[in-house]
């Protein structure tokens, strides 16, 4: 495989490369946030009770765990053009069925969830194959301007558009939401194919039995994770990240709604801050590349994390160490909101930032043929600790309190820092590989 500066159609993020991979970024990111809002909302349409609504973010999640490893296998294996081509006609295909089902009255719970899961299996290997392609398409030296702009338009379109629309979608009608995600990954499959690639990029050809040599092609990233040391530790420290974060997410609902003194509408305002955040991300990554390390931002940003565990346990519980006098000034108890929306616009940004940085070190310092691989390793930890942890906020906060449970969060966020501090320079300093 030619690498990114060898060849001719790999540009800058500002060059006709990019601007189609963009583009279909912006589009398939906004279909996800339509579904992440249409699913549970369409199914609570047919069946009101809590685990039929739980069961469709179930139906969207666990292909993520049963499938991601395997996606990374055939990323690195098959040309990655056209695996995304294929799992986005699926995708296509499964929308086109949930709308035809609502148009028509068959539509069911058990359809729904069916398409759903079929939906989230296809979107594990359109992932990882898109994942594997930046690299292709721009310069090394300009993957973090590219990634901070791709991280900008993802939170942009998937936490704050995305959402809204699909639930005003569903208002529309049922079939709405699925047709319309539907056209919106059509037009992105237009823009993708567009997108100029090495002609023979990711493939190899292999004989023998198939599921061993995939079963081969998995054991030999799993080994390559753990035997690169600063690979390693990056996945380590973004899975125990995302143990504390999940749990803080899960608890969110309630700060929003009872901390914030905006009523139902705290939850909201906190999620918008952080997509406002994100958005300013894109903006703010190539300016503070240029006059700070990689190791110094990753530091700021963690420690900025931390921060943020302790001032929601302060807030939340009115103490400044776990089970001393209240000391929050009743005013601000219950009407934080002008801290709290400020403060998530950051952490929105340090979210864009931290996240473009931990992705172009992985990028860069992969081998190209073990890139799928490696990228769903990472993918897995991401939400395999996010799910972690919404799962632990909620069994510590069933016992402690939720109010309580930031200090626990911030305890384990603050020894991460700890164990890290030292590591990340080595963590952050990495040499581009070849091909």
């Amino acid at each position: 495989m030619r690498t990114a500066t060898e060849t001719p159609e790999a540009v800058t993020p500002d060059g006709r490369g990019f601007r189609p991979f963009w583009g279909y970024s912006a589009l398939t990111n906004l279909q996800d946030g339509v579904l992440s809002a249409a699913g549970p909302l369409v199914v609570a349409s047919l069946d009101r009770s809590p685990q039929a609504v739980a069961s469709a973010v179930v139906a969207q999640q666990t292909p993520v765990f049963l499938f991601s490893l395997l996606a990374g296998a055939l990323a690195d294996r098959v040309s990655r053009r056209t695996m995304a081509l294929a799992g986005n006609a699926v995708r296509i295909g499964g929308l086109g069925l949930l709308a035809l089902a609502a148009a028509g009255g068959w539509i069911s719970v058990p359809l729904v969830l069916g398409v759903l899961f079929a939906l989230g299996t296809a979107e594990c290997f359109v992932d990882a194959s898109a994942r594997s392609i930046l690299p292709s398409i721009v310069p090394m030296a300009e993957l973090g301007t590219a990634n901070a702009r791709l991280f900008g338009v993802s939170m942009t379109m998937q936490r704050m558009v995305g959402p809204v629309v699909g639930a005003w979608l569903v208002v529309l009608g049922l079939a709405v939401p699925y047709a319309g995600s539907a056209l919106m990954l059509a037009a992105a499959l237009v823009l993708f194919a567009r997108i100029p690639l090495p002609p023979h990029e990711g493939v190899e050809r292999h004989h023998g039995n198939p599921l061993r040599q995939v079963a081969a092609d998995v054991a030999e990233g799993a080994r390559y994770l753990w035997s690169n040391i600063p690979v390693r530790e990056l996945a380590i420290l973004v899975a125990v990240m995302n143990v504390s974060f999940g749990a803080l997410a899960a608890l969110l609902v309630f700060v929003g709604t009872e901390r914030t003194g905006l009523g139902t509408g705290g939850y909201g305002a906190l999620l918008t801050a952080m997509g406002v955040g994100g958005l300013l991300g894109m903006w703010v990554y190539p300016r503070v590349e240029t006059r700070a390390s990689a190791s110094t931002l990753l530091r700021i940003g963690l420690v900025f994390e931390v921060a943020t565990h302790l001032l929601l346990a302060v807030l939340s519980t009115g103490r400044v160490v776990p089970g001393g006098p209240v000391v929050v000034p009743s005013e601000l108890f219950h009407h934080s909101a002008w801290v709290l929306v400020p403060w998530f616009v950051l952490f929105g940004i340090h979210e864009a930032v931290w996240g473009t940085i931990s992705t172009t070190i992985r990028q860069r310092t992969v081998p190209s043929r073990l890139l799928g691989r490696v990228m769903a390793s990472y993918s897995l930890a991401i939400i395999g600790g996010a799910v972690l942890g919404s799962a632990l906020g909620g069994a510590l906060g069933g016992w402690l309190g939720w109010e309580r449970v930031f200090w626990a969060t911030g305890a384990l966020a603050a020894a991460s820092l700890l164990w890290v501090w030292r590591r990340l320079p080595s963590i952050a300093h990495v040499e581009p590989v070849p091909a």
